[in-house]
């Protein structure tokens, strides 16, 4: 038996080997330019201390931080948001509950994404899963030039 564990994290990568003797692990810088650098390295280093190769791992568990830091961080790509039209604020809006319900001057983090760059298209799925208006190809289209216009290096798709 021979199990690996990767954590990639914004400064550390940590790779923990478990065999049946015991558990071995190893922690390396990350490559914020090439994350999985230090995932494959780590690997490496923990299969060269216990004298194994990679066709004699049985399963690989992989986690990272990288996405969470970037938004708690606030960096990343330039993303737009491309919904159903009319629900461009869905995600601003949240919903009724409130961190403390008696608060009315609550200030709430700036949406991730800025309203102007949550753009509605006419489009609408059923709850069943039926399509009762399709996107029309040349909204679309108009879309996609607009993105590229304006240097946009990420979307995120979110139909109702």
């Amino acid at each position: 038996m021979l199990k690996l564990a990767i954590d990639i994290g914004g400064t550390f990568t940590d790779v923990v080997a478990e065999t049946a003797d015991g558990l071995s692990s190893v922690k390396i810088l990350t490559s914020s330019e090439s994350p999985e650098t230090a995932a494959l390295a780590g690997m490496g280093i923990l299969l060269d201390r216990l004298s194994a190769d990679f066709g004699q791992v049985d399963s690989v568990v992989h986690g990272t931080t990288l996405a969470t830091n970037a938004l708690i961080e606030r960096r990343g790509a330039n993303t737009a948001f491309i919904t159903t039209a009319g629900f461009r604020d869905v995600l601003e809006m949240r919903n009724e509950k409130r961190f403390d319900q008696y608060e009315l001057n609550i200030e709430l983090p700036t949406p991730l994404i800025p309203r102007p760059l949550r753009i509605g298209v006419q489009e609408r799925t059923l709850a069943n899963g039926s399509i009762m208006t399709r996107p029309d190809d040349q909204e679309i289209d108009v879309l996609s030039e607009h993105l590229w216009a304006i240097n946009m290096e990420a979307v995120v798709i979110g139909f109702l």
